[in-house]
């Protein structure tokens, strides 16, 4: 996987722009599912599954683009890039775009990759945080 600017990187990192384009091809949700992701209830829907761990309304934002598993209980409700669930829309194209450029210094290459981005910058970031959600069990 390789950044137009930043140079090589891990291939976590091309989830980012396969997610975008499967976005662009009009799909209106797009889920990304690592292959050591495991679910604690098994044959849910993806609706199903997210009305199961998201926060109920009124304290599930409307601006939520992406849901993700929160990293719980190492980093507490800190969005995992294990699995993530998209909603299509500019808040997406956005937080993918801005997650895709981040500077990920000796994470571009080193674990623990993207999620380092995500989780100790994106996540932090004014513009990008009222844009993610993370599923609490």
């Amino acid at each position: 996987c390789r950044h137009p600017w930043q140079g090589e990187r891990h291939a976590s990192y091309c989830k980012l722009p396969a997610i975008a384009h499967a976005l662009r091809q009009g799909y209106e949700r797009v889920a990304f599912i690592d292959s050591d992701s495991f679910f604690q209830h098994r044959n849910l829907s993806l609706p199903a599954l997210l009305l199961a761990y998201r926060p109920p309304i009124p304290h599930a934002s409307p601006t939520v683009a992406a849901w993700f598993a929160c990293d719980l209980p190492q980093l507490g409700d800190r969005p995992n890039g294990g699995f993530h669930l998209w909603r299509r829309g500019d808040g997406a194209e956005r937080l993918l775009r801005t997650w895709w450029h981040l500077d990920g210094g000796r994470f571009n290459t080193a674990h623990d990759y993207e999620q380092h981005a995500l989780q100790w910058a994106l996540w932090h970031l004014a513009d990008a945080a009222p844009l993610m959600g993370t599923a609490v069990p």
